[in-house]
């Protein structure tokens, strides 16, 4: 054998060998792309990956809380605050607090409210703290609310629309 056949056999190989790479590039891609399907499937198939992601585990919760499974949610958010260092992750226990709201709990959404803008002063919090004290007529604290939040989200719609809603109610008074 002369050494062009020697060059052809080596440049077969290698040619062979590139396309078994690109077959099981291909194939993986494909089955990821499997996971992109929808949400719910994504983050399930992540958080198996890396069980400790506070963001995965909040990710799955919002995408079970859209769906109505709010036991799940709550699940999620919990692993999500639990996986947070110093388990101070504000998103989460906002949304944990949501959980709550909706399951009737509002004495206990409030202390997650509180909660949340202790931990980061997510400007939802103030949000939904204030939306609940309004609907409770405890004008007093949501107003202490509302200028606290006001005072980090000085451009938040929602709590400038709040503010104007206690205006309304004193000028009534």
């Amino acid at each position: 054998i002369g050494l062009l056949d020697q060059v052809r056999a080596q440049r077969k190989w290698w040619v062979i060998g590139i396309m078994i790479w690109i077959g099981c590039l291909s194939t993986q891609t494909i089955l990821r792309n499997q996971d992109w399907l929808s949400g719910e499937r994504l983050y399930r198939h992540d958080v198996r990956l890396e069980p400790k992601s506070f963001l995965l585990h909040n990710n799955l919760g919002v995408i079970h809380y859209s769906n109505g499974n709010l036991s799940m949610a709550k699940i999620n958010f919990e692993n999500a605050i639990e996986a947070t260092p110093g388990k101070r992750y504000g998103v989460a226990i906002n949304n944990l607090g949501v959980v709550y709201e909706n399951l009737g709990n509002v004495p206990l959404a409030i202390q997650y409210f509180y909660n949340s803008i202790e931990a980061n002063q997510y400007y939802n919090a103030y949000i939904n703290l204030a939306r609940v004290l309004l609907k409770q007529q405890n004008m007093e604290e949501a107003d202490i609310i509302i200028q606290k939040g006001l005072a980090q989200y000085p451009t938040n719609p929602t709590l400038k629309h709040y503010k104007k809603i206690l205006k309304n109610q004193n000028l009534k008074e």
